[in-house]
């Protein structure tokens, strides 16, 4: 269906909704009416094509711009030109293969940009460099396998990088260090085998579920929340992670837990170690977790042995230890 908008005369218009229709196509000077249009919302239709050029007058008015869940296949420079007071672009269940080099560049006071569900392969050097006010960004569920050095330059006020769920190897030592206010970064589900952290200093929240490592070493001071689960780790080591709250370690190979692994996380409320090899847990283990801690050790593929857990009893709030061979 070709959609045919008859904007004269309505001026004063502010808020356009056309989701969930089957638009394929928007003519020349289809909002041009619109002088006030601050948000437009075009997802879920059937839109393979689409050039801001052809009807600027009202795009650059824009301050929302949903065009999620279409059939669009490219977007280039001239795609969004002149709309220079976009704060949100939603380009997320798409078919997009590739963001050209400043194809984002007249997009200065953008905060949010969702590509998510598309199918990228590449995240180039600067991509976003002209993009300073960005807060975050999704490209989870892509096809990312390469992620240059430099891509993520200009982007210190990002709080927010959701990579999930692409084919992520291998990345660039001190990738992030441009993100110098990343408070949360989603690189689950990839095939990560090193990562490091340890100059991130404001990030808060890691979830790494879902990669290859098979080691973990880094001491973050302000880490609250860190996922692992799995991935490929044998041994958990004492580390200084003195903030974290949530720490999930499931799902790997983990046989060994050190004796003091835990001492200096003395703000930890939710540690799980389920779908383990574990066999024993060393007793000073239980006096180094916080009271009111929620333990899970479910599933444990290992002979646990409970005698070894007794004492946790009186430290904690919940404990999973379903599913295991208790006798």
């Amino acid at each position: 269906i070709t959609f045919t908008f008859y904007s004269k005369g309505l001026k004063a218009l502010k808020r356009i909704d056309l989701s969930g229709n089957s638009i394929k196509s928007l003519p020349q000077g289809t909002f041009d009416g619109c002088t006030q249009l601050q948000e437009l919302n075009l997802s879920h239709n059937q839109i393979s094509v689409f050039e801001t050029s052809n009807y600027t007058n009202a795009t650059r008015l824009v301050l929302l711009w949903a065009l999620c869940n279409n059939s669009i296949k490219t977007v280039s420079q001239s795609t969004f030109h002149g709309m220079r007071n976009l704060v949100s672009l939603d380009l997320g269940d798409n078919v997009i293969n590739e963001l050209e080099e400043e194809t984002f560049e007249k997009l200065c006071h953008c905060t949010r940009f969702n590509v998510e569900y598309n199918y990228i392969t590449r995240i180039e050097s600067r991509i976003f460099y002209f993009n300073t006010k960005l807060r975050t960004i999704l490209l989870n569920h892509n096809n990312i396998h390469t992620v240059d050095d430099g891509a993520f330059e200009g982007l210190s006020n990002l709080t927010l990088l959701d990579l999930a769920g692409n084919n992520i190897t291998w990345l660039p030592d001190g990738i992030f260090k441009p993100t110098v206010n990343l408070d949360t970064l989603n690189l689950s589900d990839n095939q990560l085998v090193r990562i490091d952290v340890t100059y991130m200093t404001t990030l808060s929240v890691l979830n790494l579920a879902g990669n290859n490592l098979a080691e973990w070493t880094a001491d973050h001071e302000n880490m609250l929340s860190l996922r692992l689960r799995g991935n490929k780790l044998t041994r958990w080591k004492r580390l200084n992670m003195p903030n974290i709250q949530k720490l999930d370690l499931s799902n790997n190979e983990i046989t060994t837990v050190d004796y003091d692994a835990f001492i200096q996380c003395r703000q930890l409320m939710d540690l799980n170690l389920s779908r383990n090899y574990l066999t024993t847990m060393d007793k000073n283990i239980v006096f180094e977790l916080w009271v009111n801690t929620y333990l899970k050790l479910a599933e444990i593929k290992g002979t646990l042995k409970p005698l070894d857990l007794v004492a946790l009893l009186s430290q904690l709030v919940s404990f999973d230890i379903r599913m295991n061979k208790l006798t």
